[in-house]
């Protein structure tokens, strides 16, 4: 399942831990049934077996009792700007009334959707009825996010080494630099990490989507054929499996400043457009990004690739198997590192590398 990619590798929950090391106690006692009798919970107390307590004095008080509440059971919060201070609630007859997270070691964020939002009269409560819980996948949120939002915009640390949240939203305008519609804005703290490669399969995916849209009105005015809609319904259908399934790294949350104002990305930071034109017609425009600067990390496991490849080619140190981390070209020989690094290609990556860490340094 593993090499396949339809699992994931995690870590031993305690509960499991726990329960193995009483089944080993018992087993390895010398009266095994006597040992699992002082492990069994599933005793019944009568309320017999207790005093009754004194209801009279001055120190007699009643007081009402709440629960009991299971701490795996998940909390909902609401996602738009106005329901951030609203508590939200399942109604009572949906299967989804009390959520319990079946793997609470994974912190990465869920998503529930209904299609009915009523609320209380106070207006501190949102009731949700006919809602779904989605599957628990790394970054499906921001991936939700980011193929159906009108527009985003990305904001990044304080180092712009990463993306840390999106703002999605109808976006500001230019002139007073105000939110169209703040109250339906959402912020989302990512927990993997958002590229420049995802941002152009997302785009690619409302490109379909908007051609998809125009393609019925032409279909419609017998301008197209029905073909021409089965070939861009299977590219989109292919472009979106090739996204779900696309190894993202886990992150962790970080906050940053202004992260619900629009407008306010670093201006230092180079902007990258989409390579293809958006249309006046178009539902879904094209996402812009930022380009990222290279993490320390990054820089540090580069400078070492290079100076074992280096060695390798002069035979001061033992040959492994290597792959070059600017080339992404494996090799196994200590020929073919010399061929490597002495091709254009890889000479060029070189020196595009070396400058970019020039052009950090000069920030």
């Amino acid at each position: 399942m593993l090499q396949m990619g339809h699992a994931e590798p995690a870590a031993e929950s305690f509960l499991s831990k726990a329960d193995h090391e009483k089944r080993q106690m018992v087993m390895g006692s010398a009266n095994p049934t006597g040992e699992a009798a002082r492990y069994r919970f599933d005793k019944v107390v009568n309320y017999s077996d207790f005093e009754t307590p004194q209801m009279h004095g001055s120190h007699y008080r009643r007081i009402p009792l709440k629960g009991p509440y299971n701490p795996l059971e998940m909390k909902l919060f609401g996602c738009l700007q106005s329901s951030g201070n609203k508590m939200v609630e399942v109604e009572g007859q949906s299967v989804n009334t009390v959520l319990l997270d079946s793997d609470p070691e994974d912190n990465h964020t869920r998503l529930l959707v209904a299609s009915s939002v009523n609320q209380t009269t106070k207006g501190d409560r949102l009731r949700l009825r006919q809602t779904t819980l989605m599957p628990n996948i790394p970054g499906l949120p921001m991936l939700l996010m980011l193929i159906f939002c009108p527009t985003m915009e990305v904001k990044v640390t304080e180092d712009g080494t990463r993306v840390a949240s999106i703002l999605c939203g109808l976006g500001f305008n230019k002139y007073t630099k105000k939110a169209l519609y703040p109250a339906h804005d959402l912020v989302l703290m990512l927990d993997t990490e958002l590229t420049e490669e995802e941002i152009t399969k997302v785009n690619g995916i409302r490109f379909y989507m908007n051609q998809g849209v125009n393609l019925m009105q032409e279909i419609s005015n017998r301008m197209s054929s029905q073909e021409e809609m089965i070939t861009t319904q299977q590219a989109l259908k292919k472009s979106i499996l090739d996204l779900i399934y696309t190894d993202r790294q886990v992150i962790p949350r970080t906050g940053v400043k202004h992260a619900n104002i629009w407008g306010l990305t670093d201006e230092n930071l180079i902007m990258l457009k989409p390579n293809m034109p958006d249309q006046m017609e178009d539902i879904w425009p094209l996402h812009w990004f930022v380009k990222l600067k290279r993490s320390d990390r990054f820089n540090m496991d580069v400078s070492r690739n290079l100076d074992d490849m280096d060695q390798m080619a002069r035979n001061m140190i033992p040959m492994k198997q290597i792959e070059c981390c600017l080339c992404m070209v494996p090799c196994f020989t200590v020929h073919e590192v010399r061929l490597h690094l002495s091709s254009d290609q890889h000479k060029q990556k070189k020196s595009e590398y070396m400058a970019s860490l020039e052009y950090e340094e000069d920030e």
